[in-house]
């Protein structure tokens, strides 16, 4: 007796459509399959736009959700395969999905005041980076919300030069170090911002991922040099690591490490979202802009425009945050 094998071929997808409780997916070969939306839970706690936010990959063999970062294959469906995910991965995904909910929250729905500044410069850009925060967040291709999130950090940086700018110019009562070293303790992300901005203007410049991929980004330049020893440096999962032995070194210049999207904060030692950067750094700006103006020397606070002369930058609050 002999047998034989026959080579299945899969046929891919070449439409999705979801509803609350199903996932349907049109086929190739003219057939539809419908699953339970309940047998990925990270469709099941997507939102409805998030739902419709997706594409395919792979020839359309598989179909990935950019929001929810989903990945579903045609084969898996086929089989009647629910979501493979452990139920740790999971629930670290949604512990940051409610932290991001509860930001966009606040963001979306907020007054922000603007706050109170003897400098027209500060406001504008206060009201710029709360202005692009807002449309990164209700941007849905994952590209431009990049784009628009950069838009926002260049601002938040361009409050601190500003102030610095003032120092330098002998108006305020301590040097450029000195208030930069203020500002430091009181402003999240300082040295991460001032680094995304070194590298977007200054290197190579900054660029969206690519769709469907999962890019580890390290930017230097970085130098490994082995002695007597090995020298040796790797990214992992909570960040960039380096292994030294004998006399070996590692010399990097303000180098800069993203992973998936979101930037690595070396003062923490945390991947951050760029909508949290922006979020955080804009609360903290009031603060910082009055430690700022109390080092203002009597020429520095008078070098500005008054209340009187051009009402309209000042006061008020940015809405549709």
């Amino acid at each position: 007796m002999s047998s034989s094998t026959v080579e299945t071929k899969i046929p891919s997808a070449t439409q999705v459509h979801i509803s609350d409780d199903t996932l349907t997916v049109d086929l190739s070969d003219g057939r539809s399959i419908s699953v339970p939306l309940a047998w990925f839970p990270r469709l099941s706690h997507g939102n409805a736009s998030e739902r419709q936010n997706w594409r395919l990959i792979a020839g359309g063999l598989g179909i990935h959700w950019t929001d929810l970062d989903e990945d579903i294959s045609i084969e898996n469906m086929l089989a009647g395969q629910p979501s493979g995910e452990s139920q740790t991965s999971f629930k670290k995904w949604l512990d940051a999905r409610g932290s991001k909910d509860e930001l966009q929250g606040q963001v979306r729905n907020d007054a922000v005041p603007i706050p109170e500044t003897l400098h027209p410069g500060i406001r504008e850009h206060f009201i710029r980076a709360a202005l692009f925060n807002n449309l990164g967040m209700k941007t849905s291709d994952s590209a431009n919300k990049f784009r628009v999130f950069l838009a926002a950090i260049y601002s938040c940086r361009a409050m601190v030069e500003l102030m610095l700018d003032r120092a330098d110019r002998g108006e305020s009562t301590v040097t450029r170090d000195e208030l930069k070293e203020r500002l430091v303790q009181i402003l999240p992300y300082f040295n991460l911002i001032e680094r995304i901005r070194i590298h977007d203007f200054h290197r190579y410049g900054l660029i969206p991922n690519p769709p469907g991929l999962r890019v580890v980004m390290a930017l230097g330049p970085m130098k490994l040099t082995a002695n007597q020893g090995g020298a040796s440096w790797a990214y992992t999962a909570e960040g960039p690591t380096t292994t030294l032995t004998g006399k070996s070194g590692f010399k990097p210049q303000r180098p800069l490490y993203s992973a998936d999207g979101r930037f690595f904060d070396e003062d923490s030692k945390v991947h951050v979202e760029p909508n949290k950067i922006v979020v955080d750094y804009l609360k903290a700006i009031p603060a910082a802009i009055a430690e700022f103006e109390q080092l203002l020397t009597p020429d520095g606070r008078n070098a500005y425009p008054t209340p009187a002369l051009f009402p309209h930058m000042y006061g008020g609050e940015v809405r549709d945050l």
